[in-house]
Parts: C-alpha cells; structure tokens; sequence
C-alpha cells in the first residue's frame, strides 16, 4: 500500500513538473509566445531608456551586441555603453517606443524582427538655457537569439533614421 502510495506522488510530481517547467519554455518558441516576450523587452528597454537605466536597457542585448549604423559601420560593447550614458547624463527626459513590423521565427531559438522606433529626448542647451528637444524616428532589423532560457538581442542594423532638432531635419 505504501509502494502504491508513493508511486501515485512520484506520478503526480512528475506531470506537475512536466506541466510548470517543460512546458512553459517552449510557448515563448512559438512564433506568437516569442513575438509577445520580445515586445514586453522592447517595452523594458524603452521604459529603462526613460529612466536612464543603462543597466536596464542593456538587460535584453547579448554581451557580444553589435550594432550596424546605416553607413555600416559596427559599433560594440563599450563604445555604445559610453554613447549612451553621455546622452543619459545630458538629457532631462527621454520617451522612446518600439512597435513590430514584421516578425519572423527563424528556428526555435533566433527570430528576426523589423521594427519602427521613436525617441523624443529633450536637453537643455547649456549656452541658451532653453530646451532643444530631438526627434528621431526610423526601423531597424534586429536579430534576437534565446539563450538560457531568454530572448536577448544580439545585434540592431539600422534600416532607416530621420533625426530633427526643434522641428530641424539634421540627418
């Protein structure tokens, strides 16, 4: 009776197991359940680029992220984190958002994403002590891969970028 018992538990650990933890990793590899977690990390990054939270922002890209500027040239790791924390150092408020465009599951484990950004990010002009507020809007193609369990960005090639300072086209 006790053998019966135990088996009946082991049975039952066992499919609770297999429900809660095998289960649920592969419905963030379908095409919707890996589009749904991507555009919650896009969200992050945005809401860590609102609070100037480098960390943050860099929660979702790989340790090896590269990204491809329109004239192609590549720029990794540290420079862009420096790029970055100067801009964050100088803005007084930033408001970025990520929409997908098209999605594409490549395999289980790297997906390619066309998407539209936008950042609006207003600084204050130490000479003047008025604001000068930059719009840049533009799509980009970004490479995810799912590593230990979680969709990291592993490199951004910018498609498209406009770039206006107080309503004035500069790139």
């Amino acid at each position: 009776m006790k053998f019966c018992y135990t088996s009946r538990f082991l049975v039952s650990a066992l499919a609770m197991f297999t429900t809660t933890h095998l289960m649920a990793a592969p419905a963030t590899q379908t095409p919707s359940g890996a589009k749904a977690v991507i555009q919650k990390a896009y969200m992050a990054e945005n809401a860590a680029a609102a609070r100037k939270d480098l960390k943050g922002q860099w929660k979702y890209r790989t340790a090896d992220f590269v990204y491809t500027d329109q004239s192609g040239a590549r720029h990794t790791g540290e420079g862009l984190r420096s790029q970055e924390q100067m801009v964050y150092s100088h803005a007084k408020s930033i408001k970025a958002t990520t929409r997908i465009e098209k999605f594409t599951l490549n395999n289980k484990t790297q997906a390619t994403v066309i998407a539209a950004e936008n950042a609006t990010v207003t600084f204050s002009n130490p000479q003047t002590r008025k604001n000068v507020v930059m719009k840049m809007s533009g799509r980009v193609r970004d490479t995810w891969v799912f590593r230990n369990a979680r969709w990291l960005k592993s490199q951004t090639k910018s498609l498209s970028q406009i770039v206006m300072m107080d309503g004035k086209r500069v790139q």
